[in-house]
């Protein structure tokens, strides 16, 4: 339930900032919609990490490895591309597609929690076919 909270507050937040923003509002505006993005990726990447840990026994280190690797590089491609992208959309049409892909991807919580369940148990019940259980 609180990943749900967290996948809904951070791209609001985002939005918050962005057209907040774009219309010059106060100082505050723009704070609010950082405190509800940061708020809610911190819920969201608590959850995530814990989910990596129990996920992949005995690997835990790596696939958190991997994934604050993952997310390191899409940090420095999006401050590379943030600037000219800003300029040529500005922020509120930026933020707003920001937003649509935060909450696209969002479904990612909806698959892990409905459809991988099944998929486990497919593999461990041996009717899954040979390559998939050797992940």
């Amino acid at each position: 339930m609180n990943t749900w909270v967290g996948a809904i507050m951070y791209p609001l937040g985002i939005l918050m900032y962005g057209w907040s923003v774009e219309k010059g509002l106060f100082v505050i505006a723009p704070e609010v919609g950082t405190f509800f993005f940061g708020f809610g990726l911190m819920i969201v990447f608590s959850t995530v990490t814990t989910y990596l840990m129990d996920a992949v026994p005995g690997r835990s280190s790596s696939t958190v490895a991997m994934n604050n690797l993952i997310r390191n590089i899409l940090a420095c491609v999006g401050t590379i591309i943030g600037k000219p992208l800003i300029e040529l959309v500005g922020n509120g049409v930026l933020f707003s597609i920001l937003t649509a892909i935060c909450l696209m991807s969002s479904a990612c919580i909806w698959a892990i929690i409905k459809v991988l369940p099944h998929v486990y148990r497919l593999i461990w019940s041996g009717e899954a076919s040979g390559d998939i259980r050797m992940i």
